[in-house]
């Protein structure tokens, strides 16, 4: 649609957006937030505003995993990761612009990792 998009995660264990935990220790929610610009642009509705995959780039298709945006933000939610398998994983974030172009899908850098117990 030849608009500029920028955006930035916070939060994750690594500040980021990145994920990292030990299997076996209970659930975890780890919070994110997505700063973006232009302020049109918000995390597509759930279901699908988050969607994984595993590190090799074919669907998730899992149990662990899963997305809710954070009560009536548009930018803000909770990765549930149950911690129940071992593996490496990546998440995009399905985002659509409000100013009537068509949605967007970026895929981000962080990444969620489920450490075998030490």
């Amino acid at each position: 649609n030849g608009t500029t998009y920028y955006y930035q995660y916070t939060g994750g264990n690594d500040g980021n957006g990145g994920i990292e935990v030990n299997v076996n220790n209970g659930t975890d929610n780890i919070q994110l937030s997505l700063g973006v610009y232009p302020s049109t642009v918000r995390i597509a509705p759930d279901p699908g505003g988050v969607k994984f995959t595993n590190s090799d780039g074919t669907p998730y298709a899992g149990t662990d995993l899963s997305w809710s945006l954070k009560g009536n933000s548009a930018t803000t939610g909770t990765i549930k990761d149950k911690s129940e398998t071992t593996g490496n994983y990546e998440y995009g974030v399905v985002l659509s612009d409000s100013s009537g172009t068509q949605p967007n899908t970026f895929t981000c850098d962080p990444s969620i990792i489920n450490k075998p117990p030490a």
